[in-house]
């Protein structure tokens, strides 16, 4: 949104749980080639999810450079096991980082 002009914020990174592509064609935009987002991005994505499905999932991460991407076996939740909690931690160190460094 904000390399098409609609957004005026400064995300220093984002964290999407249970996401999903929009398939609402006044949406598409956002989703071309020329919009993959440069913001760090976390992406967990449920395997087990009966609300959004897998794929739908994992069609967002083609929406951002380099995103980390958790797939855990669960369904619509965020979830919360030490080797989930730690990725999450992992992530936010680095911003953290990145941040202290600028």
């Amino acid at each position: 949104m904000k390399k098409c002009g609609e957004l005026d914020l400064d995300l220093g990174f984002v964290m999407l749980f249970a996401a999903f592509r929009s398939r609402c064609s006044p949406h598409a935009k956002y989703y071309s080639p020329d919009h993959v987002s440069s913001v760090p991005a976390l992406l967990c994505i449920g395997e087990g999810d009966e609300v959004i499905p897998l794929e739908m999932g994992n069609e967002l991460i083609e929406c951002f450079n380099d995103p980390v991407v958790l797939h855990h076996p669960g369904g619509h939740f965020l979830p919360t096991q030490p080797e989930q909690r730690k990725v999450y931690q992992n992530f936010l160190e680095e911003r953290l980082a990145v941040k202290k460094a600028q």
